[in-house]
């Protein structure tokens, strides 16, 4: 413990650490028309659309970059089964019914 203080101590003496938080610059648009970049194909698409994605899928916004499009199950209102997608077969499927 002492000798990890001691090693902690003059790594931090003898460097200087310096972190610079850019700001995410999105007044630059990737896709016009309001689409969303799909990273595999590397085109744009318009959201909430099949677009790439498999089937029962639908390219939706990223949580992180509303103009990066990433495929996710669709919903369907009334439905009482979920879909769930298999990373394997690149789809989703309705829960309870027959996959892969």
């Amino acid at each position: 413990m002492v000798l990890l203080l001691l090693v902690l101590g003059v790594l931090t003496s003898s460097y200087a650490f310096s972190f610079e938080l850019q700001p995410q610059d999105t007044s630059k648009e990737i896709c016009a028309g309001y689409r969303v970049y799909y990273n595999q194909t590397r085109k744009c698409y318009y959201p909430h659309r099949q677009g790439p994605c498999g089937k029962l899928m639908v390219l939706r916004e990223s949580n992180e970059n509303y103009q990066i499009g990433e495929c996710n199950c669709k919903t369907f209102p009334g439905e009482t089964r979920p879909t769930v997608h298999w990373p394997e077969s690149g789809r989703c499927y309705f829960l309870f019914d027959q996959g892969p």
